[in-house]
């Protein structure tokens, strides 16, 4: 008897094709996503937002949380807490209302040793241990008695000692992670800093209106000249190019008295140096310096 293999035809509409639209995303991404250790909600909300931001061209897009909850299938009380273990985790960028996927893979935290250490504290509170007594059969005892006696009874294992060992194991777990959970140590500048599309975005969204290339050469040859250390070189980055903005738009003249540095308006001050002027008094002076009197006649 021979067995013929089963074929799944879809239906006409229904079989996936690029004609219907694609994204592309690149193989470092990929990497990443084959090493990282996601959970099933986690996964399905890194799936949704490549899809909203890849596959509409663009590296961050805003998305509400019924928006993600629509395409998952993940109730929508709980996206935003999928969201926030993937953003402490540095898998997603969110900047304000928008968000992404962050393609500083290396920045990844690739394995979450705070779910592995609420499974093991779950797995403690709901493993009781039971023990089973045996009772000696009495051999001078009627035969009625035995049968209505159990063989064995359950003996219930003390409150005190199991809440005991439960808080024993979970402070043993904590002590055990925080060792392995250290917090990121400062480094020098990097030498491969480069100004990412996340970066141009953020300039860009903030009206950072300098020269990024020529600011990012200033910004790394000040800290190398220094020796500077940061945890955190992009946010070290941001913040230089928030002073340059403050910087540039404090310096900048204005139009009408691009030229002018006397102590009074320039309009004031041809009005002074006027052919037909009086000589000003030092009290009238101080009134125009304050602002209180008018253009009047001496």
């Amino acid at each position: 008897m021979s067995m013929s293999s089963n074929v799944v035809n879809f239906p006409e509409g229904q079989k996936a094709s690029v004609e219907d639209g694609f994204y592309r995303v690149a193989n470092q991404l990929g990497r990443a996503l084959c090493r990282v250790r996601l959970s099933d909600r986690e996964s399905r909300v890194v799936q949704a937002v490549m899809m909203k931001t890849y596959g509409f061209n663009k590296s961050m897009d805003w998305m509400c949380n019924a928006q993600i909850a629509e395409l998952t299938g993940i109730h929508v009380t709980n996206i935003g807490k999928v969201k926030t273990a993937l953003k402490r985790r540095n898998i997603l960028i969110v900047i304000d209302k928008q968000i992404g996927l962050n393609p500083m893979t290396d920045e990844w935290v690739y394995e979450d040793k705070r779910s592995e250490v609420k499974s093991q504290v779950r797995l403690v509170k709901t493993s009781t241990p039971t023990h089973t007594k045996k009772v000696n059969v009495d051999s001078g005892g009627s035969q009625s008695r035995l049968e209505s006696k159990s063989v064995s009874t359950h003996k219930k294992v003390s409150p005190d000692n199991h809440n005991r060992q439960d808080t024993i194991t979970k402070d043993k777990v904590t002590k055990d992670s925080a060792r392995e959970r250290r917090a990121p140590r400062a480094s020098p500048t990097p030498s491969n800093f480069e100004i990412s599309t996340e970066l141009f975005n953020w300039a860009t969204k903030n009206e950072i209106v300098v020269d990024l290339t020529q600011e990012t050469e200033k910004f790394l040859d000040y800290h190398r000249a220094k020796g500077s250390t940061f945890k955190d070189w992009t946010a070290a980055w941001r913040n230089w190019m928030r002073n340059a903005k403050r910087f540039a738009t404090k310096h900048t003249p204005t139009a009408a008295n691009d030229s002018y540095t006397g102590l009074f308006t320039k309009e004031i001050q041809e009005w002074i140096d006027a052919p037909d002027a009086s000589p000003i008094s030092e009290e009238r002076r101080a009134a125009l310096m304050s602002g209180s009197v008018d253009y009047g006649p001496f």
